[in-house]
């Protein structure tokens, strides 16, 4: 077999380049010939702040190889035509079966050179496009013609959900890891921050007042879609804030309970009743 291993990351490192923002997604690529294409992948995602990683394998002696590497992967690229360099698989499908059947969760992105392969053919048996067809309808498995995969086409779309899939993949793998988790981690402070939603500033982002007991009127701004995937549909909202032992920082919105509220029974009489509203 011709690739690096991957380098294994500890859980704690992992965890805390997803809550610094700093995640790079690894994976790997089954490939023949396509080394450089895959160098050139990860230059322009880490240039659009994206970084992928990718371990490419131009050939295996077992099937059980392959397998292996995708284990340690939070994505796994996969050519079509594999010019019989992989043992026990024909074509890359037969591969995508293998790394399907180990992780159904795990993103896989197929791949061809040549259009032909993805043609209908007449026959009895089931054909190659119907195969794939029934794969591409898995909510994790996705394909781009290579001939795309450049700066002038979908490149950036690409490097884009190579990375934001292989992100959620990486959460998900680790919230459902009860002993490498968040909640292992012990939390040093926790602040919790009342915000009356106002309305837009501008294209995109949304202007929020912080609420206290003195009715500060400092206001901010918040990018919308942050409210929007918080599920926010009322005008309240809290920011809360978490400090672990390990110095990751966990900030996020969520919908805003007055009832529990710090503040005084006054003031949550007036919020709810407009008072005080621009």
């Amino acid at each position: 077999m011709h690739a690096e291993s991957l380098v294994a990351v500890g859980t704690g490192e992992r965890l805390s380049a997803i809550v610094g923002g700093n995640f790079v997604a690894t994976g790997m690529a089954i490939d023949d010939e396509s080394k450089d294409l895959m160098e050139s992948i990860e230059q322009y995602s880490e240039d659009q702040g994206t970084p992928i990683k990718i371990k490419t394998v131009t050939s295996a002696g077992k099937p059980e190889a392959l397998i292996k590497i995708a284990r340690q992967s939070d994505f796994v690229l996969i050519d079509h035509r594999l010019q019989g360099k992989y043992a026990g698989f024909e074509d890359g499908l037969e591969v995508l079966d293998s790394v399907r059947a180990q992780d159904e969760r795990r993103p896989i992105f197929y791949c061809s050179a040549f259009p032909q392969d993805f043609q209908r053919r007449s026959g009895g048996k089931t054909t190659f496009v119907e195969r794939m067809d029934a794969l591409i309808r898995s909510p994790h498995t996705f394909y781009y013609p290579k001939s795309e995969l450049n700066v002038n086409r979908r490149l950036k779309e690409f490097t884009q959900a190579v990375y934001w899939q292989a992100f959620g993949y990486a959460v998900n793998t680790l919230l459902n890891d009860a002993d490498k988790s968040l909640l292992t981690m012990a939390q040093v402070r926790t602040e919790k921050r009342l915000y009356r939603v106002l309305g837009p500033a501008a294209r995109g982002w949304t202007r929020v007042r912080e609420l206290t007991q003195k009715r500060a009127t400092a206001e901010e701004v918040v990018p919308t879609k942050l409210l929007t995937r918080a599920g926010i549909k009322g005008v309240h909202i809290d920011h809360i804030i978490i400090e672990y032992d390990g110095g990751q920082v966990l900030s996020f919105f969520r919908p805003a309970d007055l009832k529990v509220s710090k503040l005084s029974p006054r003031v949550i009489a007036a919020l709810t009743s407009g008072e005080g509203s621009d």
